[in-house]
């Protein structure tokens, strides 16, 4: 079992649909635990209250911080279909609600139909000529490479850069990738916004929603992710995610709260 594995398994107990889990410090920013990491111990609850196998889309809306620690996951199945399935969920630390989350999931093992896809996959650089992330002090880079074109750095904080950041992305201590790694990708990346401001400041979710497309084939993961609007302090990111076969797996879109430092030491 791998360490993402590990710190997303969740447990049942003897109230129906009720679960709790242990949230890890491997998977923080500072000392918050990450969204995308809380999303997919929310996803894997749901999956064990429906019939159906596979999370399909699934929007968290984030109330509160969540820390390290124990956890309990109250589980509503809302409606059963023979193909898709509607569950809604929330996380709960220290008696106060800290998540929420509004799901469907299907069988991948099942859907047909037609296919158009008007986009294509990143175009990166080869493997070995990009550039790791190393951010040792931000535990969740500690658990996830991420490989960016060499200009992503130089470019990084520009006022004339696009607030856009592709790269090559893995677990880092290995496990299959899943349905459950793409959500937990989905929100793992430095925001784009960086990009035209630098890495500074703090970049907090609202909401987050994961349209899974298919499980990811084996190996190493291309993404992309964009912000095209920040409006009085608010800002979306929008991401899509590729396996090692070129296949659309995840579509992502969030909003989040962009506090640069001086926001920061006004508040």
């Amino acid at each position: 079992m791998s360490v993402f594995e590990q710190d997303t398994a969740v447990t049942s107990t003897a109230e129906p649909h009720n679960y709790t889990a242990q949230l890890s410090e491997r998977w923080t920013v500072g000392s918050i635990c990450n969204g995308g990491y809380l999303m997919a111990i929310g996803a894997k609850s749901m999956a064990m209250s429906t019939s159906q196998p596979h999370p399909l889309s699934i929007t968290a809306y984030y109330l509160d911080k969540s820390e390290p620690g124990p956890i309990s996951i109250v589980v509503d199945p809302i409606q059963e279909r023979r193909s898709s399935s509607t569950v809604a969920a929330k996380i709960i630390q220290n008696g106060t609600e800290r998540v929420r989350f509004l799901a469907s999931y299907t069988n991948f093992d099942k859907t047909t139909g037609d296919t158009y896809i008007e986009n294509a996959p990143p175009s990166l650089p080869p493997l070995d000529q990009c550039l790791q992330l190393h951010k040792p002090r931000v535990e969740i880079n500690n658990r996830i490479a991420l490989y960016l074109p060499p200009n992503y750095i130089e470019n990084l904080g520009k006022t004339n850069n696009q607030s856009e950041i592709t790269g090559w992305v893995k677990l880092k201590e290995g496990g299959t990738l899943d349905l459950y790694s793409l959500i937990l990708f989905s929100d793992a990346l430095p925001p784009p916004i960086f990009n035209r401001i630098g890495p500074v400041g703090w970049v907090p979710t609202i909401e987050l929603t994961v349209h899974l497309r298919a499980i990811p084939k084996p190996g190493i993961l291309k993404c992309r992710f964009k912000t095209r609007y920040l409006t009085n302090g608010i800002v979306e990111e929008d991401g899509d995610i590729w396996d090692s076969e070129d296949n659309l797996v995840a579509i992502s879109r969030q909003m989040a709260k962009c506090r640069p430092p001086t926001r920061n030491k006004q508040k």
